[in-house]
């Protein structure tokens, strides 16, 4: 039920070992990222990325701040579940999308240490499109453009899954740290990447639809969405 999206995620605890690198291999704008080890349920060693928070201040650096970037991990998660039910009821052949698991992992003697972890991706790493509607042209998918616009779509114009990025297989895109356009601004708030309407319009006004939007039986006039959205900016204002 996409209902479940606009309430309270739930998180389980439990304990672990892990194995971290110390210097980070790569820095994006808002997250460094290790390379590393997770003790899994099967009491073995798998290879992983933790992901810490990149801001100086230790405030925005809390437990909580990193359950909202986990939160909008799970969201991305269920819709794209949602996502490749319609792609498979419609299409003979199609690339599901699959957002990794992630979890949160906060060393017990030093409690200000907290990382996101995921499994590690070994091939090479794509970003098709920003939360500020920029897309890559020279790697350009219809069907994660048409993702976006249909989370757009089946949220009644309240959730939009941008900043899609990660791997291309030859079965599937494996895809993480995704940001979410809520027209509740105060809604992941902390995460810094939720640019409300105006990150739906700015969307829109780079998106043409495709065949796959076409398909999904998507709105096909983007007039229509645009002067929607603009009209709820500028009630926002």
């Amino acid at each position: 039920d996409t209902e479940d999206l606009f309430r309270p995620l739930c998180v389980n605890k439990t304990d672990g070992e892990i194995k971290i690198a110390l210097n980070p291999f790569a820095k994006g704008s808002l997250r460094f990222a290790f390379y590393g080890q997770f003790l899994n349920d099967d009491s073995y060693f798998i290879d992983v990325v933790f992901k810490e928070l990149a801001n100086a201040d230790s405030k925005a650096n809390t437990f909580i701040v990193y359950q909202e970037h986990l939160e909008i991990q799970a969201i991305a998660q269920f819709l794209a579940e949602q996502f490749n039910i319609e792609q498979q009821r419609i299409f003979r052949n199609f690339l599901p999308i699959i957002y990794a698991d992630a979890h949160l992992v906060q060393q017990k003697l030093n409690p200000s240490k907290i990382y996101q972890v995921e499994r590690r991706m070994h091939q090479e790493w794509h970003k098709w499109n920003n939360n500020s509607g920029g897309v890559s042209l020279n790697e350009y998918s219809t069907i994660l453009q048409a993702f976006s616009h249909w989370t757009y779509h089946i949220t009644s114009g309240r959730l939009m899954v941008v900043d899609l990025q990660g791997v291309k297989v030859d079965c599937a895109y494996l895809l993480t740290d995704p940001a979410l356009h809520c027209e509740d601004l105060l809604r992941f708030q902390k995460t810094r990447t939720n640019l409300g309407i105006k990150g739906m319009h700015q969307f829109f006004r780079t998106h043409i639809c495709s065949d796959v939007c076409s398909k999904l039986n998507l709105p096909t006039s983007l007039i229509e969405s645009n002067n929607n959205l603009v009209n709820r900016f500028d009630e926002s204002l």
